[in-house]
């Protein structure tokens, strides 16, 4: 199951709106390290906190994208994002530069139009 599902959250067309960059930095500071799973999930929700704090941002706020960075509930989660890559062996240069990529992918969406984040609703209660 996605995490996006198991924190009840739909991504309307299948993105994200993840930069490249976001991706495959992640990716690559990862690469070859011995992953505990209690680990994974820490960084998986601190992953998808920053994007939900980037969203209720945008959504509660009249500021300007730029002001995405003095919300203290964003900084809140890139913090815990940061130290949750600094948990899985990642030095800090590269933990910055990962986190950085997040944030920059974060300030897209708070400029987007749209919201990408979506409630899923409850499944049908009725058997099978």
């Amino acid at each position: 199951m996605l995490i996006t599902q198991r924190l009840g959250l739909n991504t309307q067309g299948g993105s994200l709106g993840l930069t490249w960059d976001a991706v495959y930095t992640l990716t690559t500071a990862l690469a070859g390290r011995e992953l505990k799973k209690e680990d994974l999930e820490k960084l998986a929700s601190a992953f998808i906190d920053v994007l939900i704090k980037a969203n209720e941002f945008k959504r509660d706020s009249q500021r300007p994208p730029a002001y995405l960075w003095k919300d203290e509930g964003f900084q809140k989660a890139m913090m815990r994002y940061y130290d949750a890559v600094v948990a899985l062996g990642v030095t800090e240069e590269n933990a910055r530069i990962v986190g950085g990529n997040l944030a920059e992918s974060a300030q897209q969406i708070v400029g987007r139009n749209r919201s990408i984040l979506y409630p899923i609703p409850p499944g049908d209660p009725r058997p099978r």
